[in-house]
């Protein structure tokens, strides 16, 4: 009994392995920096993926174009993933965060990040473009309601206007490459 429970977990490790190179492969493929065509640049919203460790793809970072024309734009943002060995990807979601200070409701200042697909919204069927995908759509649509930051959640909801030109600002400062 022993030995089928470790011929099963062997299994599904290499399962997800695949899935894992499959996933890597297509977010490399599909980022900006990798087109030869320049027509469809814009349309891109990953920019580029950086490996952290050669070695190794449980952790790398996606830096993603700001949404066009919101606060955001021109600036870029770099996510930190990590897939712990044990976490049984795709079937449980990457650990994301935000290494671009950024003022948003939805990010603390060590770049936690309250996002739906990175707890219960995740399913397999999820994988790293669509993680982006969203990503930079909670760039452009923060949740004011179920805030990290407070301050940015109170501004967004008080005072659009201003809440927009504090992000500027910070897009501004730390996300131009």
């Amino acid at each position: 009994m022993l030995a089928s429970k470790n011929n099963n977990k062997i299994k599904n490790s290499r399962v997800n392995l695949k899935r894992l190179h499959k996933d890597y492969g297509e977010l490399l493929y599909s980022s900006e920096k990798n087109t030869k065509d320049n027509r469809v640049k814009d349309h891109y919203v990953v920019y580029d993926v950086l490996k952290d460790n050669e070695d190794s793809l449980f952790d790398f970072t996606i830096i993603i174009k700001g949404p066009k024309d919101t606060s955001y734009d021109g600036g870029f943002y770099q996510f930190k993933v990590h897939i712990d060995e044990n976490s049984m990807y795709p079937f449980k979601p990457p650990k994301v965060t935000c290494l671009t200070k950024l003022f948003h409701p939805n990010v603390n200042s060590d770049g936690t990040i309250c996002l739906d697909i990175l707890g219960s919204s995740w399913s397999p069927v999820q994988n790293f473009i669509t993680l982006s995908e969203s990503l930079s759509s909670f760039l452009s649509d923060p949740n004011p309601s179920d805030p990290l930051f407070t301050d940015a959640a109170n501004l967004y909801l008080s005072n659009k206007d201003e809440y927009e030109e504090k992000v500027k600002e910070y897009t501004n400062k730390y996300a131009i490459l």
